[in-house]
């Protein structure tokens, strides 16, 4: 798109105000997953117990051998990594769900989340995380 100064503008991309974001998260090169950090990006009115069995069965589809996803849908072995809720003083709360060791998979609600765009090509998505101290309050 070009101004009226002929100067190329900055494409604006949407703003969701609030979302779940769903990204890999590691500790150490060896550990860092081949893929994008960015699994998947869900609207905000998807239920915790969507998102949650969303991680699951993402974590499983990603590391579980074909026996252990067998075992698994059979029921008849448990899930060695199932997702939980992040708790807070004790109180699980909906809004953080992790999956896995390392890597492992991290849900959460964010803020004002887009993707900028740098003129090059070049896409970078920014979020807000909601501070604990927000969070907290509410697990009292």
């Amino acid at each position: 798109m070009i101004n009226n100064a002929g100067k190329m503008a900055r494409k604006k991309s949407k703003i969701l105000k609030s979302a779940w974001l769903i990204t890999w998260e590691w500790c150490g090169r060896h550990s860092k997953p081949g893929a994008d950090k960015i699994i998947s990006i869900f609207n905000y009115r998807k239920t915790s117990k969507f998102i949650k069995e969303f991680i699951e069965e993402y974590y499983c589809s990603t590391f579980y051998s074909h026996a252990e996803k067998l075992a698994l849908a059979a029921m008849n072995k448990k899930n060695p990594y199932p997702a939980i809720y992040v708790e807070i003083k004790g109180v699980p709360y909906e809004g953080q769900i992790i999956c896995g060791s390392n890597p492992s998979i991290y849900g959460r609600k964010v803020r004002n989340l887009q993707i900028l765009d740098n003129n090059r090509n070049k896409k970078k998505i920014t979020w807000e995380e909601i501070p604990w101290s927000t969070i907290s309050k509410y697990c009292l």
